[in-house]
Parts: C-alpha cells; structure tokens; sequence
C-alpha cells in the first residue's frame, strides 16, 4: 500500500514540475527550457519508478539499466552545474569593481 501511495504522491510532484516548467517558458515567452530542471525531473521520475518497482518480478538487467540511467543523469546533472557555478565565477570576475 506504501508503494502505491507514495507513487501516486511522486506522479502529483512530477506533474507540477512539469507544468511548472512549461508555465515558465510561456511567462518568459522564450523557447529555452534550462536543463538542469529536465535532468532533475528525469531523475524524480527513476526515483519513482524505483519506489514502485517490484524487485521480485523484475528482471536484473532492468535494474541494472534503471541504475545506469540514474547514474548518468546524474554524472550530466553534476557536470551542468559545475558549468553553471564556472560561469557565474567567470561573470563576477569580469565585471568591473563597481558593480560589485
């Protein structure tokens, strides 16, 4: 029953997430999703389908391949945001002493 509940409470995040991020496209009126918001929601989607896997039904190679995904959204997650935090540093050092 767990299971069940807190997948369907998962679903309700997911889709709030992803109405989030479309109402902030159309507020912007810009065509330019930022990334890291697609990663995690990606990521809040595996943490789900984890939560209401069955283990003892489910194949090993499908879990394996779950993890492999999650671990690779992950690697991509941390490499925008280390771009993100580089890019921020760069634009502080670059302007000029009064603006800061």
């Amino acid at each position: 029953m767990f299971h069940v509940v807190f997948g369907m409470i998962l679903t309700v995040l997911i889709a709030l997430e992803f109405n989030h991020s479309i109402l902030s496209v159309l507020h912007r009126q810009e065509s330019i999703i930022q990334q890291r918001r697609v990663i995690l929601t990606a990521l809040l989607v595996l943490a789900r389908k984890f939560i209401i896997l069955d283990a003892t039904r489910t194949a090993p190679l499908t879990i394996i391949e779950l993890a492999a995904a999650v671990l690779a959204l992950g690697a991509v997650h941390w490499l925008v945001r280390d771009q993100d935090r580089k890019d921020t540093q760069l634009a502080a050092q670059s302007r000029p002493p009064s603006q800061n």
